[in-house]
């Protein structure tokens, strides 16, 4: 049995939550956008705390190499006539093959694998079986990508490197399979303070997201700073972490340290926060 990539070619950082669904697209990342030559694999992401779903658009290959079914649930490898391929494969180093190799990594302990296609005997690809299974996802510096296109410019001018998003951490399959020892989240100090970043880079895409929402002119969903105290009363209630979250939600430090990170981007000019 076999799932993994064949080695070839921000907002989603340091955040857990569950992976909802699974989709296969030709149609790009963006508002209007047509059809087009690539295949995509966009994952959409309930992170913990949050009231809607975010999804990326991440490349997984040309159109030409796979026949997707009419609900985009599947993604199955043809050859150059058009026929179905004997083995179904990805690039280990495209944005995809990467976001699903670490996700098979981290979630060998909980035997994620039993779950997912069997490329190498010639299954299609089909992630249905791990649609809502908790994960931590992080960005790593893609090296190639920014050597080759440069840095990525955000809505305020400020430049990033690009990066991609990849699984750090599975904490329990669908059905309720909880992470074993080695794979469980860190514990003490260190924990708490994650969790609180965690709450905090929560709400500020939630405002961002409301944002967009309400002005479909404000595609960058930009937002003053000011809103974020009101935003985290509302959400958080009775939690125990409120107090924490609004006090770290109020200094420049972690609004800078978000920016960095790629959660949103900061002008601090204007004191307000947009998608990054």
């Amino acid at each position: 049995m076999g799932f993994k990539g064949k080695s070839g070619g921000g907002f989603w950082n340091g955040v857990d939550g569950k992976l909802v669904s699974f989709k296969f697209t030709n149609v790009g990342p963006g508002e209007g956008t047509n059809a087009g030559d690539w295949l995509y694999l966009v994952p959409s992401f309930l992170a913990d705390g949050a009231e809607a779903e975010t999804t990326q658009h991440l490349f997984f290959g040309g159109v030409d190499r796979y026949s997707v079914s009419k609900d985009g649930k599947t993604a199955q490898g043809i050859t150059a006539d058009g026929e179905p391929s004997e083995v179904t494969s990805y690039g280990a180093k495209t944005p995809a093959g990467r976001f699903l190799d670490t996700l098979v990594e981290k979630g060998s302990e909980l035997g994620i694998e039993a779950l997912l296609p069997d490329l190498d005997g010639g299954d299609p690809i089909n992630l249905e079986a791990i649609e809502d299974v908790r994960v931590r996802i992080v960005q790593e510096k893609d090296e190639a990508g920014t050597a080759k296109r440069g840095q990525r410019v955000a809505a305020n001018g400020n430049k990033y490197d690009r990066t991609n998003s990849i699984i750090a951490a599975v904490y329990e399959l669908p059905g309720g399979k909880k992470a074993a020892k080695g794979g469980k989240p860190a514990k003490g100090a260190k924990a708490d303070v994650n969790a609180t970043r965690d709450k905090a880079d929560t709400i500020v895409l939630q405002l961002i997201a409301d944002s967009q929402k309400a002005d479909k002119k404000n595609k960058t969903g930009e937002t003053p700073v000011s809103k974020f105290k009101m935003a985290a009363l509302r959400a958080l209630g009775k939690d125990a972490d409120k107090d924490a979250v609004i006090k770290l939600l109020g200094t420049e430090e972690y609004r800078t340290d978000a920016a960095e990170r790629e959660v949103f981007a900061y002008d601090e000019a204007g004191e307000t926060v947009a998608a990054a």
